[in-house]
């Protein structure tokens, strides 16, 4: 298997910019889209209603994962397993993107509650069907621990690009366009990305597996059982989860600890994001010297040492010094996401390599759907969890609690690092050999 030059890697890599595009703008506008925060706009669905159309989307999109992975497993096409799926699913993707932001009424009705849960049910599944393939892609264009990070990394570049650049051009755009002005240009721009893998490299793995595919079931509780899996999927949560009770908490901090407008948070946001991309050599580098699992662990065990700092936010009772601190702080923090959003794809993409080793089965899409849907889980229990540790003992949903604020990065940090111990079982020997013999049965079968 000959190596991928620069432009593929680029142009494979460039699709997760797209990805993350859409999910920042879905995140973190379209509930204030149908029910805004403020004033200035009119509600076009009550706000339990909007609860209710986002919490059945969630739900949907976590059953598509997997069921997704295994059916591009399955599939036999002259273009490969992957790219068929991502091809079909395309168009509807960004199409139905647009649609989320023009419902039937511009007012307060009915209708637009169920124009929300119909569109969202078939973005989601669009989003999932092109998602699952392009991160199961990975593991074929890749024939080595070494290839894979620099191609994972690549990727993890792209994907918080698109959240630093979502961040930075939304208020503006969409105090210049409005929402659906706005969602045609991000839908043009992401469109663009996600074409580019489709036009990139090509598969290696044209055909399905010969051996028997267990049904999808079957297939989800071996691949539970599987440990390597387990001890990769365990840490990730938690580390992902505290990465989202981080992002949460931020603008209660800022708020609060700090006396400024929780909008501040997004710079700091930013400046986390920032960090993360600028240690992403630092991460690679690391890999090479002394491989995945201790470049993982190091980054889990940074994120995990830096979060109990979030306590001491205001401590110096000068408006300026704090707001400094609060930014050296959480760009402390974010060093820690170039681990996050480096490695993990390449750490997964190894476990599939040992599970066919063990099993004789290809089946690189049902691990990554399986790990989108325990992932789904993380994103909801991040947030879930900081607004626990927040309001605990008050009451109330308003006035958080002044030492839930103080725990709330001590806390975080314990539950990263049982990530950090769980993952030390993670059986890198066993792992890495399982790659090399893949990439010895593949070279001599090329």
């Amino acid at each position: 298997m000959q190596p991928l030059s620069l432009s593929q890697k680029l142009l494979y890599g460039s699709g997760h910019f797209g990805i993350s595009l859409l999910a920042y703008f879905i995140v973190q506008w379209l509930q204030d889209f149908y029910f805004p925060a403020s004033e200035g706009r009119p509600a076009l669905v009550a706000y339990s209603l909007v609860i209710l159309a986002l919490s059945i989307g969630r739900f949907t999109d976590a059953v598509n994962d997997p069921l997704i992975g295994y059916w591009s497993d399955r599939i036999t096409t002259r273009w490969g397993r992957r790219k068929p799926f991502m091809l079909v699913a395309l168009l509807p993707l960004v199409l139905t993107f647009v649609l989320l932001w023009h419902p039937p009424a511009q007012t307060l009705a009915q209708t637009n509650f169920w124009w929300l849960v119909a569109v969202l049910a078939v973005y989601l599944f669009a989003f999932t069907a092109y998602v699952a393939p392009y991160l199961a892609l990975l593991s074929e264009l890749t024939a080595t621990s070494k290839e894979r990070t620099n191609l994972a990394t690549l990727q993890g570049f792209f994907n918080l690009s698109g959240i630093v650049v979502g961040g930075a051009a939304a208020e503006l755009l969409l105090s210049n366009y409005g929402y659906q002005g706005t969602a045609w240009m991000v839908a043009a721009i992401a469109f663009v990305s996600l074409a580019l893998p489709i036009i990139g490299p090509s598969e290696r793995v044209k055909r399905a597996d010969a051996h028997p595919q267990p049904p999808p079931f079957r297939s989800i509780r071996m691949i539970l059982q599987n440990r390597p899996f387990l001890c990769y999927i365990a840490s990730k949560v938690v580390f992902l989860g505290g990465m989202m009770t981080l992002i949460a908490a931020l603008p209660y901090l800022v708020e609060h600890r700090l006396g400024l407008p929780s909008s501040k948070a997004g710079i700091m946001t930013a400046v986390a994001v920032l960090c993360g991309m600028a240690a992403m050599p630092v991460v690679t580098a690391l890999v090479r010297r002394r491989g995945l699992k201790f470049a993982y662990i190091s980054s889990i065990l940074w994120f995990a040492v830096t979060l109990p700092l979030l306590a001491t936010f205001g401590v110096w009772h000068d408006p300026v010094i704090d707001l400094w601190y609060a930014r050296g702080v959480t760009a402390l923090c974010g060093l820690a996401l170039g681990g996050l959003f480096a490695l993990p794809y390449a750490i997964l993409s190894n476990i599939t390599d040992y599970d066919r080793s063990r099993t004789g089965i290809s089946r690189q899409g049902i691990f990554f759907g399986v790990q989108g849907l325990i992932m789904k889980a993380a994103y909801a229990g991040g947030p879930a969890l900081a607004l626990f540790i927040i309001f605990f003992g008050t009451g109330t949903t308003t006035e958080p609690s002044a030492l839930g604020l103080i725990l709330i990065g001590p806390i975080t940090a314990i539950a990263v690092l049982i990530g950090a111990l769980i993952f030390r079982a993670y059986p890198e020997a066993e792992v890495e050999a399982a790659v090399r013999e893949s990439h010895a049965q593949a070279a001599s079968e090329g």
